[in-house]
């Protein structure tokens, strides 16, 4: 968990000029790929700067926003990168290969490139909802649940495709398949 000074809830600024406050961040643990980035990054209004005793550990004064901005950023671009090659082997896919010449082969490309394809887009639009809906931070801290979330609603499209493939797809076999993965989803969920 990232811990504020005291002076942060009260508004003070960063060296940027900004105004921030950290109190939400400080109610839950934040999650972060690069938590190394997150413990060495020190947190210090511009009133508590000459206060700190040990200023030569101090190296460099980073505003909180900046750190998520970046990291939330980067991700998000690597994640349209992975989904447009993943559109691009689809569309190759969809051309260039014959599903009756290439028999259940040709069947596990298709089904395993609409697969990524279809996870980066959920992906990329479940982190976008939620960062529209409760800003940069949560969607960094729910990053991992989004990525979760668009894998299992994938899981559930490909299945289902794969139900209509053999004619097998009715109501209650879709009805149970959208059960099981809200059943894995709560799962997940009880255990944070």
């Amino acid at each position: 968990m990232v811990r504020a000074t005291a002076c942060h809830a009260v508004g003070h600024r960063f060296e940027s000029g900004r105004p921030r406050t950290i109190q939400k961040v400080e109610s839950r643990p934040v999650r972060h790929s690069h938590k190394t980035a997150l413990k060495s990054a020190v947190f210090l209004c511009q009133r508590c700067l000459p206060k700190k005793q040990k200023r030569s550990k101090i190296t460099r004064v980073i505003p909180k926003k900046e750190i998520f901005s970046m990291t939330l950023k980067s991700y998000v671009w690597g994640i349209r990168f992975l989904t447009f090659i993943s559109l691009s082997a689809l569309g190759f896919v969809v051309f260039h290969v014959d599903p009756e010449k290439s028999g259940f082969f040709g069947k596990v490309i298709f089904y395993s490139v609409l697969f990524f394809f279809l996870s980066g887009t959920l992906n990329l639009f479940l982190i976008f909802t939620r960062r529209k809906i409760m800003g940069s931070e949560a969607a960094l801290a729910n990053m991992g649940l989004s990525f979760r979330q668009s894998i299992l609603l994938s899981v559930l499209a490909i299945i289902l495709l794969i139900f209509q493939s053999f004619r097998m797809l009715v109501w209650w076999d879709g009805l149970l398949a959208v059960a099981a993965v809200f059943l894995i989803e709560l799962y997940f969920l009880s255990r944070n």
